[in-house]
């Protein structure tokens, strides 16, 4: 029951929605009787929401005998874990992002190469991307529209293949060189951005599993003691020393995975 209890503890932290999931929830539905969550709602963040659920299911579990160090481990290992995985699907989100900016990278190339304006090669390669590189793509037709600065306007982008789009069409209309030729440089260049990417990421395979299976072997432990008779459970979770070393340990582990991901985040950097 009280390993249940931490293990649902711990998930309800990790399924919370951050801001940015809020975010995409409150887009869903145009009608008036459409879902909104309570945060959206109350101007709450939802993090900051999270941390009170957080708190009144511990007093929940604290009434039902479970014990203070079993819930307050379960919660640090539970927002490390969600801080860990909502930074890898960034990552992720990043990675298809740039993969996608080749494809529009060479869909502006062809326009171009074909005699198309950059406008109209803006807009061809609009219509087929998606996600993040379609709004990109729509500010810089729009503004190239009204007669602004899109070279500009690429080049503040946060976006590294959309900072290398604008860098091209500012050097080319500096310069005087082919605007085709210089975009078809930058394209290759991301290409390879990208596949120095992948390679990073096929290397670091290894001791993501490795520093996986190192954060696994407490919960092993725990296992084994069973198997042998003890109840390392419900010594953790009876008495102040359970507690201080059921917090400890939960706090270690979440170092553990703070400093696993500071380091893998480093190295793609």
């Amino acid at each position: 029951m009280t390993t249940n209890a931490c293990a649902l503890l711990a998930a309800a932290v990790l399924a919370w929605p951050g801001p940015a999931s809020a975010s995409r929830l409150r887009t869903l539905g145009s009608g008036p009787r459409a879902a909104v969550p309570f945060a959206a709602v109350r101007g709450v963040d939802s993090s900051s929401l999270a941390l009170v659920l957080g708190a009144v299911a511990s007093v929940l579990a604290l009434v039902a005998g479970v014990g203070v160090g079993l819930v307050a481990g379960a919660a640090i290992v539970g927002v490390a874990l969600r801080h860990v995985l909502h930074g890898e699907r960034s990552h992720a989100r990043k990675l298809r992002e740039d993969e996608a900016w080749v494809g529009a990278l060479d869909s502006i190339v062809s326009a171009l190469a074909s005699g198309a304006s950059m406008g109209a090669a803006l807009r061809a390669a609009r219509h087929g991307s998606s996600g993040a590189v379609t709004t990109e793509l729509e500010r810089a037709v729009a503004l190239d529209g009204l007669g602004g600065d899109v070279a500009g306007l690429l080049a503040a982008s946060s976006a590294l293949p959309a900072r290398r789009l604008g860098q091209a069409v500012a050097l080319s209309t500096g310069h005087g060189l082919p605007l085709a030729d210089v975009v078809r440089r930058a394209g290759e260049e991301v290409s390879e951005t990208n596949r120095h990417a992948g390679e990073i990421e096929a290397a670091l395979a290894g001791p993501r599993a490795t520093a996986l299976i190192l954060t696994a072997l407490p919960l092993l432990g725990l296992g084994l003691g069973h198997l042998m008779g003890a109840d390392p459970v419900g010594t953790l979770g009876s008495g102040i020393i359970g507690a201080a070393l059921a917090i400890v340990g939960s706090a270690l582990i979440a170092a553990g995975l703070l400093w696993t991901s500071r380091i893998i985040a480093g190295v793609r950097a």
